[in-house]
């Protein structure tokens, strides 16, 4: 069991001891048991309760201490009980006979509880080495502020190059990285005590990320005082209820700036798309919470009266996000109506007839391959699904490929720009983002040369062979010379930084080989 972060010092003075047991700090290393004592100090101060003073403490002590001043009746807010250690030889020896054993001090030990306690000190162990990786990661984006001559310097070719390569090491994207040491950054300089907790390994780097969050926005003033409550939350808090509790405590501590911080985390509204496995994903959507609310109310109505039909058989849950679909789809799909201007959030919004892409190979459409279709933008999808889709279609694109290694062939367009039949192909043979950054949607990125178009430069020309999907992002990086990119015939894309590191991505899912069956040829001709 792993003990306090400061270890009480024997002797501390006691005034009214409640409960004694015995204790041990580390049994894994055969410690002698010492005594272990709870007692009441003082009536309570703001902010030096029980609580504060068990904080350093295990949780299993923190545990037993509130559950002796809940046998005496007293109240952990008002009064000031702490854990002191006291040397063995400071009690008689029927004393110690009579006393209870700490679960980390029973003479017979407990497989089960040092197989727990065991645990508990390696995810301590990891934390530190979690806390030891993110000073790495500080140390170097400062070693290449200094080496770019530009400290403070943002958004620069150098610094984009910086994080495609921390990115790539930290197997990240490259936004996920810079959001990494300028988090820590922020915490090392606003939120000392918090740090501490984190580099002393007391909490995750997950955790980091919840106290930074929830300190966004908030005055100088008050980081002090949150900082010294946020150290607390952490010891106390499980993961899951972190967020809520420091969201909680920082409202309390600025109450009147509550609409300003509002306003700017509603500049920061969003969603993204999600994918999960057997052809499922997850809708995320970032908005003011009253109106997230509201349409929940008017989702769980709904399923509710459907529900109450007699030939429903779905469930409330199955209903309500049958529900939401039904309402987005038959909603996107119609042009704003302008009687209701004044209530849209977006004025003059046009509706789209949705489209996905699907590349299906045709002899697994003809039943004579298992090759899998792909699902743009998701990946391999089942045959049915696919050629249900594939039912709904309006437009077809003919994709010759090699059958025998699946590299794409033709599709009989080189122009300057890109026509929409060598953006979809595009699409489907890259799938999404092809740099070493965040990943992106086929939808999200650009189309971009792997050699720059240059007039009357065969290495510049615009084909399949020299087009590939990138990000915004990394597109900007390129672009910039902040890395190289060289576009091999196989769709693989080498990457290069300016500290001289290699990177290489695949496409997500490359079209694969389909070999023609034999009694489908004709060995005097070609089957193309």
């Amino acid at each position: 069991m792993s003990e306090a972060n400061e270890e009480p010092q024997m002797g501390t003075p006691v005034l009214l001891p409640l409960a004694r047991r015995r204790w041990t700090r580390n049994p894994a290393l055969d410690d002698m048991p010492v005594v272990q004592t709870v007692a009441i100090g003082s009536i309570a101060a703001p902010g030096d309760d029980t609580h504060a003073a068990l904080a350093g403490w295990d949780e299993e002590t923190r545990g037993w201490a509130l559950q002796k001043l809940a046998a005496a009746h007293l109240d952990p807010a008002a009064w000031r009980a702490s854990v002191v250690l006291e040397d063995r030889n400071d009690v008689s020896d029927e004393e110690w006979e009579r006393m209870d054993c700490a679960p980390n001090a029973l003479p017979e030990g407990s497989e089960l509880f040092q197989a727990l306690a065991d645990v508990e000190d390696l995810q301590r162990l990891l934390q530190g080495l979690e806390a030891r990786r993110v000073v790495a990661a500080l140390r170097a984006w400062r070693a290449a502020l200094a080496d770019e001559g530009r400290p403070g310097a943002a958004n620069t070719p150098y610094q984009k190059g910086l994080f495609l390569d921390l990115g790539a090491k930290l197997k990240v994207a490259d936004s996920t990285a810079k959001t990494l040491v300028h988090t820590a950054a922020r915490l090392e300089r606003d939120l000392p005590l918090v740090w501490a907790h984190f580099l002393a390994g007391r909490a995750p780097w997950r955790a980091m990320q919840i106290v930074h969050a929830a300190a966004e926005g908030l005055d100088d003033a008050v980081l002090p005082v949150f900082d010294a409550k946020a150290v607390l939350k952490l010891d106390e808090v499980l993961m899951p209820s972190l967020p809520d509790a420091l969201r909680r405590l920082a409202e309390r501590l600025q109450p009147t700036t509550a609409d300003e911080r509002h306003e700017r985390a509603a500049a920061r509204r969003r969603y993204t798309i999600e994918a999960a496995a057997d052809g499922m994903g997850w809708l995320h959507l970032f908005a003011p919470m009253a109106d997230l609310l509201g349409m929940d109310h008017q989702v769980t109505k709904q399923a509710i009266a459907a529900h109450g039909r007699a030939d429903e058989r779905r469930g409330i849950q199955i209903l309500k996000a049958d529900v939401l679909r039904d309402g987005l789809r038959a909603f996107l799909r119609t042009d704003a109506d302008p009687a209701r201007e004044g209530d849209a959030l977006v004025p003059g919004r046009r509706g789209v007839v949705p489209r996905v892409s699907i590349l299906i190979p045709a002899m697994t459409a003809l039943g004579r391959s298992t090759a899998a279709p792909v699902l743009q933008g998701y990946g391999p999808i089942g045959i049915r699904t696919a050629l249900r889709i594939a039912g709904e279609a309006t437009s077809w694109i003919r994709v010759l490929t090699d059958p025998f290694t699946g590299a794409p062939l033709s599709i009989g367009r080189e122009k300057y720009r890109p026509t929409e039949d060598m953006r979809a192909f595009i699409r489907l043979l890259d799938g999404g983002n092809r740099g070493p950054g965040r990943p992106r949607g086929p939808d999200e990125v650009d189309i971009d040369h792997a050699e720059s178009f240059r007039a009357h430069d065969e290495r510049g020309e615009t084909s399949v062979d020299n087009l590939m999907l990138l990000s915004r992002s990394d597109h900007g990086a390129k672009t910039a010379g902040a890395a190289d990119a060289d576009l091999l015939l196989d769709r693989t894309v080498v990457w290069q930084t300016p500290s001289g590191n290699k990177y290489v991505t695949r496409p997500l899912d490359p079209p694969e080989a389909t070999p023609i069956p034999t009694e489908l040829t004709d060995e005097d001709d070609c089957p193309f």
